[in-house]
């Protein structure tokens, strides 16, 4: 651990800022899924739309027919239920992103709270075997080593936040001296791979809303594991809603 003197940046790990945003997201999921699945409800929307067609003297006119307004019936609530299968595949996809924006913050605190930590991820690219790599413009161009120190946190947690899921777990708990479980990693491995036939090949999967409100728990126990490391790692963190237990 850095003596405290030596710390000229300590930034705490803001647990209770992502807990707030997983927390939001989850409780606007809800509340949208359980409206898109009230027939009532799905069937009043549906109904005030109107059918509307034009004469053969080009007159606007609204076509009353009750065929005609089945079908039309029948195109909204289809329209709400694939919008409904969209919404819940792009949660999967926030979800994710959510995650790797937590696991940056933690490696940000962690690097500008202990310097001397950055070392293996201060590299001049990422597959370089050179470690602790700092230019003269680094140097340079920093108003103070404040800055300096923030704009290589930045540098050292971008390059430790890189690859699988599986990876950056493995150097957080190097980093930290916490261990994940294994079945923490591989769930979050699966979710992963899973966003990324969503993103990158386009797949049409179906989503089942128990999956979405599995991957909001997986998001909300890897943020109570990064609390648990923060603590392991002498890293100071924000808890004011007390997800690791009572509020501090």
């Amino acid at each position: 651990m850095s003596k405290q003197k030596d710390i000229v940046n300590v930034r705490n790990f803001d647990l209770g800022h992502w807990h707030g945003i997983i927390i939001f997201a989850l409780v606007d999921f809800r509340d949208l899924n359980s409206l898109t699945k009230d027939e009532e409800a799905v069937l009043a929307h549906a109904n005030r739309y109107e059918f509307r067609r034009y004469t053969r003297m080009g007159e606007e006119v609204v076509d009353k027919d009750p065929r005609s307004l089945e079908q039309l019936r029948r195109l909204v609530l289809n329209s709400v239920a694939r919008s409904r299968s969209i919404h819940l595949q792009l949660l999967l996809v926030y979800i994710v992103a959510v995650a790797e924006r937590v696991l940056d913050d933690f490696l940000l605190a962690c690097f500008n709270t202990h310097p001397d930590r950055m070392y293996d991820y201060l590299r001049l690219t990422a597959e370089s075997a050179i470690k602790g790599f700092v230019t003269l413009k680094d140097v340079v161009t920093a108003n103070s080593k404040a800055e300096l120190i923030q704009n290589l946190a930045r540098k050292a947690a971008d390059n430790a936040n890189r690859g699988t899921f599986a990876e950056r777990l493995r150097r957080i708990e190097k980093l930290t001296g916490f261990s994940f479980s294994e079945h923490r990693v591989k769930s979050l491995a699966s979710l992963a791979a899973k966003r990324n036939r969503l993103v990158h090949e386009l797949r049409l999967e179906t989503v089942p809303e128990d999956e979405v409100e599995e991957a909001f728990d997986l998001a909300l126990a890897l943020l109570k594991d990064l609390g648990h490391a923060a603590e392991k790692a002498s890293l100071p963190y924000d808890d004011p809603s007390g997800l690791l237990g009572s509020p501090v």
